[in-house]
């Protein structure tokens, strides 16, 4: 984690875990909302991503943070599926190599 007087960087790795992807969206919840109440200065969540696409601001209640964290993964990681041919996130799928996501809290939009 990086942290500056206006923004805490948060990047997180789950490494060589046997977790699904369901398992794995749900671990981050929990932890993002740990950090952000330990940094209550810092109210504003995002999903480090493509800003072309979306701004990838969380919303409070966390309503929006699946789709935000699943649209940020990397496009050319492939994931494990029941179906050999599915290489895309799902809620059953296991990494190929790791999940990873970064964030990044701040004072403002």
């Amino acid at each position: 984690m990086l942290l500056s007087m206006q923004a805490l960087s948060v990047c997180c790795y789950w490494y060589d875990r046997p977790l699904t992807g369901r398992q794995f969206l749900d671990q981050v919840k929990p932890f993002l909302g740990k950090v952000r109440d330990d940094f209550p200065e810092l109210s504003v969540l995002k999903v480090v991503r493509d800003p072309t696409e979306t701004s990838g601001t969380i919303e409070r209640d966390f309503s929006n943070l699946d789709r935000e964290i699943v649209a940020s993964l990397p496009k050319d990681w492939a994931y494990i599926n029941d179906d050999p041919t599915n290489k895309e996130f799902s809620n059953s799928c296991l990494p190929a190599i790791s999940f990873r996501t970064a964030f990044l809290l701040g004072q403002t939009d």
